[in-house]
């Protein structure tokens, strides 16, 4: 009996000594700081590192995503995104599946259909309530290769792309004309070019994708709300930073 008092009495004053701890710790805190670990993961503290972290969601998606790409059964599907007990990467992966396989409309009058409380299903219902196109980005900076040159090489993948030819085909093309030659000295054996892609997939106005439920932080706001709702075709736009072709496939607009 003793012996089991003692061990009760040790650990009520860890307890109490932690608690302590990240009270002290809460007080502390400045901004810039890391957040303290019990905050994030109470009352354990056990995470993993920032980076390691970010790195890993974005693995784990990409690992659930190449199991729920191969679902033919919509039905499936769309229990996944329903299903309270998914988490945000198979959520994330089946909403992008049906969203390819269904079409925007589909997916808003779903969501519409079935009540969810899940805080991505209700921001993507509040993003689908503007237009969202469809559409691939191709990027040359201005520091990399001559405004006038670089125009100049985005208006011919448009000219392809407007003659049907494929966005994979067309772009590798350019591409491949445009090798980042002193990268390549450095790094022989990586496939470089000074033609960036930047974006594939939905997009809206206010630059919410839904290939990853958030906001894009790639592209030009100014250039989204332009391009964003029109007719299918090809955009070329400028900033300082360089030369962007913006290629719209498709457009969705809400019934509102």
């Amino acid at each position: 009996m003793k012996i089991i008092f003692t061990l009760l009495f040790s650990i009520y004053f860890c307890g109490l000594a932690d608690a302590d701890n990240l009270s002290k710790e809460i007080k502390a805190w400045k901004l810039g700081r890391e957040v303290p670990h019990k905050l994030l993961s109470f009352p354990s503290g056990k995470v993993s590192k920032k980076d390691d972290l970010d790195f890993g969601i974005g693995e784990y998606l990409r690992s659930v995503r190449s199991y729920i790409d191969q679902i033919e059964n919509d039905e499936l599907t769309e229990e996944i995104v329903f299903d309270s007990r998914s988490d945000s990467a198979s959520l994330q992966a089946a909403l992008m599946r049906l969203g390819e396989r269904k079409g925007l409309k589909w997916v808003a009058q779903k969501l519409d259909e079935r009540k969810s409380l899940r805080w991505e299903i209700q921001t993507l219902k509040q993003a689908l309530q503007s237009p969202f196109s469809r559409l691939e980005v191709a990027f040359i900076e201005k520091k990399e290769m001559q405004k006038t040159r670089a125009v100049d090489e985005l208006t011919d993948l448009k000219v392809a792309l407007d003659s049907g030819v494929d966005w994979k085909i067309a772009y590798a093309k350019t591409a491949n004309e445009n090798p980042d030659v002193e990268r390549r000295k450095r790094e022989p054996k990586v496939q470089t070019t000074l033609v960036g892609y930047l974006f594939s997939g939905w997009i809206s106005g206010t630059g919410f994708s839904f290939s990853t439920l958030g906001l894009n932080e790639n592209l030009p706001l100014q250039h989204l709300k332009h391009v964003v709702g029109s007719s299918r075709g090809g955009y070329i736009l400028e900033t300082e930073e360089g030369v962007y072709l913006y290629y719209i496939f498709d457009t969705w607009t809400p019934n509102v």
